[in-house]
C-alpha cells in the first residue's frame, strides 16, 4: 500500500494541509516543554514549520487522536538518514519502515499516549507489509528512550546530528 493513500487505523490518520497550524502548535508547545526540563532536542531550526508542511504534503505526517482530540503526531515513511548507514542493524531483509518526529501534546503527556501511538503505528506498518521498523532518539531525552525500550525496540548503535548523540533503535514486526 502506498504512503500516498490516506489510511485510518482506529485513532491514527494522515494529517491534512488544513491541520498544519494545529500540528505546529503541538510541536511548539513540545519544544517549550522539553526546554523547560533541560531536553535541548528541538529548536527553531528543527523541526520548523516548513519541514512539517513538507511532511503533510507528502502524506507522511500522522495525527493520533484521543477522544476525538489531536494528541500526538509522528512522521512515518521509509526515509533513513545518511547516518543510519553507520549502524549495525539486525534486520536488513524485507521492507523497513522508519518513524520520525514523534511528538505528544504536552497538555496530554503522562497518559500513555506515546505508547498507544506506537501500537497503532506498528499495526499500520504490519498492514502495509513492513517487516521491521527503525527510529532514532536523542540520547538526552530519557522519556523517549524509556518509551522505545519498553515497547520492545532494541538499541543498535549511536549516531550524531546537530544536537549531539542519538540512539538508533529497531524492532521486528
Amino acid at each position: 500500500m502506498s504512503w500516498h493513500k490516506a489510511m485510518i487505523i482506529e485513532n491514527l490518520q494522515v494529517a491534512e494541509p488544513s491541520q498544519l497550524e494545529m500540528v505546529w502548535d503541538i510541536f511548539t508547545r513540545a519544544v517549550v516543554q522539553m526546554n523547560s526540563i533541560g531536553i535541548n532536542q528541538w529548536d527553531e531550526l528543527y523541526p520548523d514549520k516548513a519541514i512539517l508542511l513538507e511532511d503533510i504534503q507528502k502524506q507522511q505526517l500522522y495525527i493520533f487522536s484521543v477522544d476525538d482530540q489531536p494528541a500526538a503526531c509522528a512522521v512515518l515513511n521509509e526515509e533513513q538518514s545518511e547516518e543510519y548507514r553507520e549502524v549495525q542493524w539486525q534486520y536488513t531483509n524485507g521492507r523497513i519502515a522508519v518513524i520520525h518526529r514523534v511528538c505528544v501534546d504536552p497538555r496530554l503527556q503522562n497518559r500513555g499516549i506515546a505508547k498507544k501511538l506506537l501500537v497503532q503505528v506498528e499495526e499500520l506498518f504490519k498492514r502495509q507489509g513492513y517487516t521491521s521498523v527503525r527510529l532514532d532518539a536523542f540520547s538526552q531525552n530519557p522519556y523517549s528512550n524509556r518509551l522505545y525500550h519498553g515497547a520492545g525496540y532494541v538499541a543498535r548503535g549511536e549516531i550524531f546530528f546537530r544536537k549531539g548523540k542519538f540512539y538508533c533503535y529497531e524492532k521486528l514486526l
